[in-house]
């Protein structure tokens, strides 16, 4: 395993595991959903590990959505807070176009996306605005955000937790932490959930 960084299109420093030989022919390009990074998703290691013992190259990368907050250097030198709990789902665009594109110079002649969980559904998005642009696509555990964010099994005060979003935005403090995390698991931002119930 090799660690690969580059800055995306709008400036941000993200890095990648890749596993594999410049000489494969086949390139698999991971993304990974909420919170995730190489330690908690095991899984990933073992199919690079895997696949590249194969002759099939995976190349794991980072979001500015991995770990649950983090601070991620900027071109200019100053850092921006990132993470599960303060991302925006559009921007995850340039990550993901990072990753593709790195591959492709690299010199692979296909190259495979396949996403985990909220990774699905960025590389979907992706695929959406940059049609025809990899060979294959993977879907692993795809989730129904709003379904899952606006459902009272998964997340019992969703309403309460929207109108406080919604007023912690109209009182510029969209960055502010929810008082309840989301479905017990992730401390998320106001606009973070804004943006995935739009």
């Amino acid at each position: 395993m090799k660690r690969l960084t580059d800055y995306t299109e709008d400036g941000l420093e993200l890095s990648a595991y890749f596993y594999g030989k410049i000489t494969d022919k086949v390139c698999i390009v991971f993304i990974h959903g909420m919170n995730g990074n190489i330690d908690n998703n095991f899984f990933a290691s073992l199919w690079g590990e895997l696949l590249s013992s194969n002759n099939i190259s995976f190349l794991f990368g980072y979001t500015r959505g991995h770990s649950l907050i983090n601070k991620i250097l900027k071109k200019d030198g100053s850092y921006l807070e990132c993470g599960t709990a303060f991302e925006i789902f559009e921007e995850s665009f340039y990550d993901v176009s990072l990753w593709v594109e790195k591959v492709k110079d690299m010199g692979y002649e296909k190259i495979i996306l396949l996403g985990h969980s909220l990774g699905c559904n960025k590389v979907i998005n992706y695929l959406y605005k940059k049609v025809n642009i990899v060979d294959g696509l993977i879907l692993a555990s795809p989730p129904d955000m709003i379904g899952l964010i606006k459902n009272d099994y998964y997340q019992k005060n969703y309403q309460e937790l929207i109108k406080e979003a919604e007023d912690n935005i109209k009182n510029n403090k969209k960055d502010k932490l929810l008082s309840t995390m989301l479905w017990g698991e992730y401390f998320i931002s106001s606009k973070t959930l804004i943006n995935y119930t739009q």
